[in-house]
């Protein structure tokens, strides 16, 4: 069994693969890049594609899988492509008869998985993870893609018995409606 989690970004997606103990498989970060003021909006489509085959081909066949959902502080242009990036990736897998759609977990969702408070910045949460899981990553979006997973695991009823859970953990996952 794996789980999966993906850290969606127009610059440095984030995709993680943990199995049953909670170990990583696979990890791809930086899937995406930056685009200068002078390109059109069929670059920005192009990296919109790249990111969504990635992201679904990752994904495809894993029965728990959770991609974090949209942060709303965006702002000006980078907000219509969050959000058309957002939609592709959902429609691509809307149109795939899966048995096993992805979850999508807030931001604040994770954050209280990881640290036990909606309002944690990128620093804490890290921190929070190497103490919780023995995971020392600098990429931020690699540490989400892994707190991302690590709830798809806590939330397998198969191992909720098996998996040690803080009481903020548990509280995280039923708010995520994952219990």
């Amino acid at each position: 069994m794996r789980y999966v989690g993906v850290d969606v970004s127009l610059t440095n997606t984030a995709v993680v693969s943990i199995d049953k103990d909670g170990k990583i498989t696979s990890s791809i970060g930086k899937i995406g890049y930056t685009l200068s003021d002078d390109d059109d909006v069929w670059k920005e489509t192009e990296r919109a594609v790249i990111i969504t085959n990635a992201v679904v081909g990752f994904i495809d066949g894993c029965k728990f899988s959770a991609i974090e959902g949209y942060a709303y502080q965006a702002k000006g242009k980078r907000t219509y492509q969050i959000g058309e990036l957002g939609g592709m990736i959902r429609s691509e897998i809307f149109k795939r008869s899966w048995n096993h759609k992805p979850v999508f977990i807030s931001p604040t969702s994770l954050k209280k998985f990881a640290t036990g408070g909606g309002r944690a910045d990128k620093k804490k949460i890290r921190e929070c993870v190497e103490i919780i899981w023995g995971f020392d990553c600098k990429d931020d979006n690699i540490v989400d893609a892994f707190v991302l997973a690590q709830m798809m695991r806590y939330s397998d009823p198969d191992l909720r018995d098996l998996v040690p859970m803080m009481d903020f953990q548990l509280d995280a996952l039923k708010a995520s409606g994952l219990l």
